[in-house]
């Protein structure tokens, strides 16, 4: 049986913590209001789960990996998304998250932050 190397993000991971680190990070509205509404975290909750990610392929472990998929972003030309998926990686929350790497000022604007069913 042929086996598919491990998928790995677009954005290297530790570029996307570091940035989170400096605080160099936009969260969309969207993002915000889920993270309220389900987990009850504002943004230094949503900074501290993102700063606990992995990088390794979710579909080799779904327990302990978090990178799912990236694809293009479906209204931005010429930019990228990483998907995550992490189960159990906070206060007993399991997360799906996306997010890119803004072109034009370099920040990392988190799209999406909901639970993960």
């Amino acid at each position: 049986m042929h086996q598919t190397a491990p998928r790995k993000p677009y954005y290297p991971l530790k570029e996307v913590k570091e940035k989170i680190r400096c605080g160099h990070f936009d969260i969309n509205q969207n993002a915000l209001d889920d993270a309220r509404d389900i987990f009850n975290w504002g943004p230094e909750k949503i900074k501290q789960c993102l700063l606990k990610l992995n990088d390794r392929d979710y579909a080799i472990d779904i327990n302990k990996n978090h990178f799912f998929k990236k694809e293009p972003h479906r209204h931005i030309p010429h930019t990228m998304m990483d998907y995550y998926k992490a189960k159990n990686i906070m206060d007993g929350e399991s997360v799906y998250t996306h997010f890119y790497i803004r072109q034009n000022d370099g920040k990392v604007v988190i799209s999406s932050f909901h639970e993960l069913d």
